[in-house]
């Protein structure tokens, strides 16, 4: 499973078992996947540019 797919998942999780402290930081790593992904114009993001994303974070 691709590393975007996985924090998706695991964000619903979190939803469902109402963690608010893992929804917001589950929340604030998909956002910066998706902006990722839209600067590049693309429609997925490979776990390669995910990682340096998340240092920033």
């Amino acid at each position: 499973m691709a590393l975007f797919d996985d924090i998706s998942a695991q964000l619903k999780d979190a939803m469902r078992a109402r963690d608010k402290t893992r929804v917001t930081a589950l929340r604030s790593i998909r956002a910066a996947f998706l902006f990722a992904t839209k600067e590049d114009g693309s429609t997925t993001l490979a776990d390669e540019a995910c990682f340096p994303l998340l240092r920033k974070l």
